[in-house]
């Protein structure tokens, strides 16, 4: 860095302008004159056209004239940019032969991220899908861990840990309202096939259930076989494809729930959504379209590790947009292995409480692209601007700044000053580094604040009212920390309240919607959020919030005995606890309903489904 400094004669506009092209000390000077201004690229329109911003801070162009040789300064800053002392055999000689060559023991010291790199593989290493076993089906000791608080969700086990995401998959679906509400809704007056019949019966006892149980915890292993068989798992197997799996089927199984296609609380499909390519024409039928139940988000993206650009590149990449959307969107999170990102910091996926999808949209598409170019356009603005800013505070992996400061408090308190003309020289090379200090400070800071503005733009191109009509909010995740057992894949869902809840096995715990997007679990071993789901937006009537989709009787009356059982069986003190409205409120009715010789128990049961139809 010195020695360019004094190849254009200490002008630090120069010296800088030569450091941002990559000139090295070998290179002939170059001749600079005022600085061009910088062309935006080609597809990229000027931030006034959309989005009207404050005036940009002008660029720091004053010069500070610090010409002339300084051999005191070259030698202050050549020693303030060495990083380690030289060592070496001593001269000295060992006469009593006392001396002796030890090697050393010491472990270079780990940086916090090699830290939690070296844990996560030693966990790894220690977890497989034979440790499961390790992790066995137990009921908690204290009888109060058993009753359901007011208010609180029921959590989902099962007795086999390695189908542990089972329980996970169907928590997340129940505390879905649209997929609860058309599961309470369904009638068998409806036509339908006899599987149909059958899987939607038994979906709906397990959705009253959930809902209104006094039980704090249900166990659904006997379910599995009438509702939908797990895909089969091997230790090859990841978690992560084992889980996608059986959301697919139960997906696709739930969209076939027979239902009126005159009811108002179904106009749109309940998980199915349809997409086409980008150049197909909007009024194309929609059979050649294709369709699924989830969308895949693959992460990292260039432009970042946020939900909406990885989309938005994931989309865009393949040319598909969305055609038709359903009630619910769930978003399965693919990790992709960049070999150019080994040895980089992990990012954590960031997901918004609610999302837009209008800029996916086909009918948006003209719309979407042109905003989406000038955004990208943004984009490569920002990441060359970072690379400028990196260029003037490092030089040969070094802190600039650092080694300035380092050549000012040379000269101002170890620098031999008793010789006047010395030190008037010291007192000159000190000024002339700090201007070169204050400019570097003034250029740095107008990078900066260019870069903060222009990400703010980029951020809101899209946040207009047109373009925020198909609105879906979060309400449940799926997170897993990347080993295997049911205490390492959890769930987070969101009750209809607002309120979140955490869910691992069977302990439920309120938590905050901060928490639920900033979870970094699994970072560093590929792991994380592996599925989001999403409800579409809409008012909700208060009139209305507080009362339970309509549901057969002799579902309500299914759900209600077996409180009634499962309360008789604990100490008074402890089943005096439960508050629900599940109960029957009438303290005769309870004990004749116990007494009675018909009484049936609903889950997990399903003989008993048959005999109550």
């Amino acid at each position: 860095m010195i020695e360019v400094l004094q190849k254009y004669d200490w002008n630090a506009d120069h010296a800088a302008a030569a450091l941002l092209d990559g000139a090295t000390a070998a290179e002939p000077a170059k001749k600079y004159g005022p600085v061009p201004r910088q062309e935006a690229p080609s597809n990229w329109i000027p931030s006034g056209a959309l989005n009207a911003a404050s005036p940009s801070p002008a660029r720091p162009n004053s010069v500070i004239d610090l010409t002339g040789d300084d051999e005191e300064t070259a030698k202050a800053l050549a020693a303030s940019m060495e990083t380690q002392p030289t060592f070496g055999p001593s001269n000295r000689v060992d006469d009593t032969q006392q001396w002796a060559m030890v090697p050393s023991n010491a472990p270079p010291a780990l940086s916090q991220e090699d830290q939690a790199l070296n844990r996560a593989l030693e966990a790894s290493l220690s977890s497989s899908f034979v440790g499961a076993a390790q992790e066995p089906y137990e009921e908690p000791s204290d009888q109060v861990e058993r009753v359901r608080k007011e208010g609180w969700p029921t959590a989902l086990r099962i007795t086999n840990s390695t189908y542990c995401f089972v329980p996970i998959v169907l928590q997340c679906l129940l505390s879905l309202p649209k997929v609860s509400d058309r599961l309470l809704q369904y009638s068998m007056e409806v036509s339908g096939s006899d599987e149909q019949h059958a899987f939607a019966h038994q979906f709906q006892r397990l959705a009253a259930t959930f809902a209104h149980t006094a039980r704090a915890y249900i166990a659904i292993d006997d379910l599995l076989d009438s509702v939908s068989n797990p895909p089969a798992v091997s230790n090859q197997d990841p978690l992560a494809v084992s889980t996608r799996e059986y959301y697919t089927s139960l997906a696709h199984q739930l969209e076939l729930v027979p239902h009126s296609q005159e009811d108002e609380w179904s106009p749109m499909p309940l998980l199915l959504f349809q997409g086409g390519n980008v150049d197909a024409d909007v009024n194309e039928s929609s059979s050649s379209y294709a369709s699924g139940f989830y969308i895949e988000v693959v992460v990292p993206s260039p432009f970042g590790n946020d939900m909406v650009s990885c989309l938005a590149h994931s989309l865009s990449k393949s040319q598909v947009c969305l055609t038709q959307l359903s009630d619910c969107l769930t978003f399965v999170v693919r990790r992709q292995d960049d070999v150019s990102l080994l040895g980089t910091e992990k990012s954590p996926l960031k997901y918004p409480s609610r999302i837009y999808l209008d800029r996916f949209m086909q009918e948006n598409s003209e719309q979407a692209t042109e905003l989406r170019n000038c955004q990208e356009g943004m984009q490569h603005e920002i990441q060359k601007l970072v690379t400028d800013r990196q260029k003037l505070s490092q030089w040969k992996n070094e802190d600039t700044l650092k080694a300035l400061r380092s050549s000012v408090h040379y000269f101002e308190h170890l620098a031999d000053g008793n010789d006047p003309m010395r030190k008037e020289a010291h007192e000159q090379s000190k000024v002339k580094l700090l201007g070169i200090i204050k400019q570097i400070e003034a250029n740095m800071q107008f990078l900066d604040s260019r870069v903060k503005e222009l990400t703010a733009e980029a951020e809101g191109l899209f946040d207009t009212p047109d373009l925020q009509q198909y609105g879906y909010d979060l309400y449940a995740v799926i997170m897993h920390d990347g080993l295997f057992g049911r205490s390492h894949i959890y769930s987070y869902t969101k009750d209809d309240k607002g309120a979140w809840w955490k869910i691992v096995d069977y302990q439920v715990s309120e938590v905050t919607e901060d928490m639920v997007l900033n979870d970094h679990t699994g970072l560093h071993l590929g792991a994380g959020p592996l599925l989001l789901f999403y409800s579409r937006a809409s008012p909700i009537d208060p009139e209305l919030q507080d009362l339970p989709p309509p549901c057969p009787r002799f579902v309500r009356d299914l759900v209600q005995q077996d409180n009634i059982l499962f309360l008789s069986e604990l100490p008074p003190e402890v089943a005096s606890l439960y508050t629900g409205t599940g109960m029957l409120d009438d303290v005769e009715t309870l004990e004749e309903s116990i007494d009675s010789d018909d009484l049936t128990i609903p889950l997990p049961a399903t003989e008993s489904m048959a005999q109550g139809a």
